[in-house]
């Protein structure tokens, strides 16, 4: 009987299984699944790493002149993060406005930062004051945070 102990690693284990030529399929049927879940996510990485390696892009950008090889540049740094240091630049830069803006949505939930209703707005008609509407205040700092990630994305969409 061949069982594989929970706190051990799925790499050493297959490590040993392959040293010592025993076949994964003696591994008993209480231990097979903690043992495939390691080679599931093993394949899995695989897979993505592949991925990734298959995003090498060619283009001739001497054979392309004025606005055409512009918009190659422009497109290769967008759209493949991999391929120049701007690029790269740029994608660290595209994550970190999600994440900014992830963080900001998230802060606005807190009782500190909530947008403050003032009741400034009234009208006053005889003796019976009316209420013209409520104005909303919300938090300078995440407004701007706000505005600089929404003008980020839009640039981001027209490119």
């Amino acid at each position: 009987e061949l069982h594989v102990p929970l706190e051990v690693c799925g790499a050493v284990v297959k490590r040993e299984l392959d040293f010592w030529q025993i076949n994964e399929l003696e591994i008993k049927a209480c231990c097979w699944r903690h043992y495939r879940s390691y080679i599931e996510n093993q394949n899995i990485l695989d897979s993505f790493n592949h991925s990734l390696l298959s995003q090498a892009v060619e283009v001739d950008l001497n054979a392309l002149t004025g606005w055409p090889r512009i918009q190659w540049k422009v497109w290769l740094i967008l759209e493949y993060p991999r391929t120049s240091k701007p690029a790269m630049v740029y994608g660290v830069a595209s994550f970190l406005f999600v994440v900014t803006s992830i963080a900001g949505f998230c802060l606005e939930t807190l009782p500190e930062l909530r947008p403050q209703f003032h009741n400034d707005t009234t009208a006053c008609e005889g003796e019976h004051p009316v209420e013209l509407g409520r104005a909303m205040t919300a938090h300078e700092a995440l407004t701007i945070v706000d505005i600089i990630c929404t003008v980020f994305f839009t640039l981001e969409l027209i490119l």
